[in-house]
C-alpha cells in the first residue's frame, strides 16, 4: 500500500512533466529501505526517510543515486537518470516534498483528510469512507484486537481481542 501510495503521489506530482521516475526504481527502492513496519503511516514515513538519506548520501559522494536490480546488481534501473540530470533532480525534489510534506501531516494528527486529498488527490475520501466502513463493521463483529504495540487490527491468535463497547450512555 505504501509503495500505492508513492506512486500515486508521483503521479500527481508530475501531471504535467515527462520527468516522472520509473514505478520500479520506486518500488525496488521503497522495497529495499522497508523495514517491517506495522502501519502503512509508519512505513510510509520509514520509507520516504530511507530514500532521503540515500539521495543525501549519493549528493555527499558526488554522483546520483543508482538504483539496481536486487536479483542482477549489473542491471542498472536507475538509467533513465544517465545523462539526463533534470530528470534526477527532479527525483530528489519529488522525494524531498514529499517527506516534508507528510512528516507535517503526521505531526499535525488529527483529522487529516484535507492534506491526504492534497497528497493524493479526490480518490482519498472515497477509500477512507470504506477504510471506515470497513473498521465499523470489523468492530461490530468483535473482529479487532491490539497489538503488543497498541495498534488496534483485525484479531487474530497472537493479539488480544478488543471487548464490546457496551456503555450506551445515560438515557
Amino acid at each position: 500500500m505504501a509503495v500505492q501510495l508513492i506512486k500515486r503521489r508521483r503521479d500527481l506530482y508530475f501531471a504535467d512533466s515527462d520527468l516522472a521516475t520509473a514505478s520500479v526504481v520506486l518500488t525496488t527502492l521503497a522495497a529495499d529501505v522497508y523495514r517491517g513496519e506495522p502501519s502503512v503511516t509508519q512505513a510510509l514515513g520509514s520509507i520516504l526517510a530511507g530514500i532521503a538519506t540515500r539521495i543525501e548520501s549519493a549528493r555527499r559522494s558526488g554522483s546520483p543515486l543508482r538504483v539496481t536490480n536486487p536479483a542482477n546488481q549489473n542491471e542498472d534501473l536507475s538509467e533513465q537518470w544517465d545523462g539526463n540530470l533534470p530528470a534526477y533532480k527532479a527525483f530528489e525534489t519529488y522525494i524531498e516534498d514529499f517527506h516534508a510534506h507528510w512528516s507535517r501531516v503526521m505531526e499535525k494528527g488529527g483529522n487529516v483528510n484535507a492534506e491526504l486529498e492534497e497528497l493524493f488527490g479526490e480518490p482519498v475520501k472515497t477509500v477512507l469512507k470504506k477504510q471506515a466502513k470497513r473498521l465499523q463493521e470489523d468492530r461490530v463483529a468483535g473482529k479487532l484486537g491490539v497489538t503488543g504495540g497498541g495498534l488496534i487490527t483485525v484479531a487474530t491468535s497472537a493479539r488480544l481481542p478488543l471487548p464490546q463497547n457496551t456503555f450506551h450512555g445515560a438515557k
